[in-house]
């Protein structure tokens, strides 16, 4: 029992640490619109909390049912810290090993998304539309991962300069 206890509230500090640090992150945000602020020590040290604790869920318990939800904080913490390799690193790992994980798809978009932070532009617009097809194909009404999946979209064409594209993007991902 307390085995179990601990398992879960390691699990529990994990998304807790990840969900506290993106409000930080996004309220943050949301005052500094303009400005180009690096992450506050805070939401960095949450960041940090939920790898560890993601860490310790993946090494002590492997087989755990919240094995994917760690690899996921794990790659989103990365990603949230610039630490693309990492993210890329996790994102990939889930992408390919939980392929029924509820963060299946969301992954596969925000493994596009460390491509295009790491300039890795070659296949990334052909894997988003074929994502884009699947989702199309599924009658998928999870505006979340539309919004992302548009929002890629538009950061990819304003990297390849094509802002024509990336305004529609942009106004598909306001939708």
């Amino acid at each position: 029992f307390f085995n179990s206890c601990v398992y879960f509230n390691t699990f529990y500090n994990a998304k807790n640490s990840f969900n506290n640090a993106v409000e930080i992150i996004d309220n943050e945000s949301s005052k500094n619109y303009q400005q180009n602020t690096t992450l506050s020590n805070t939401a960095k040290n949450l960041l940090y909390e939920s790898i560890s604790s993601s860490n310790i869920v993946l090494e002590k318990y492997p087989d755990s049912k919240y094995v994917d939800d760690a690899i996921y904080y794990m790659a989103r913490s990365y990603f949230s810290l610039s630490e693309f390799y990492k993210a890329e690193k996790n994102f990939k790992q889930l992408v390919e090993n939980y392929s029924d994980s509820k963060y299946y798809n969301e992954s596969r978009l925000w493994l596009e998304y460390s491509h295009l932070k790491l300039n890795i532009l070659d296949s990334i617009l052909v894997n988003v539309n074929s994502i884009q097809n699947e989702l199309d194909l599924s009658n998928n009404d999870n505006y979340q991962l539309l919004f992302l999946l548009h929002n890629l979209k538009g950061d990819f064409f304003v990297q390849t300069k094509d802002f024509e594209n990336a305004f529609l993007e942009f106004e598909k991902a306001l939708e």
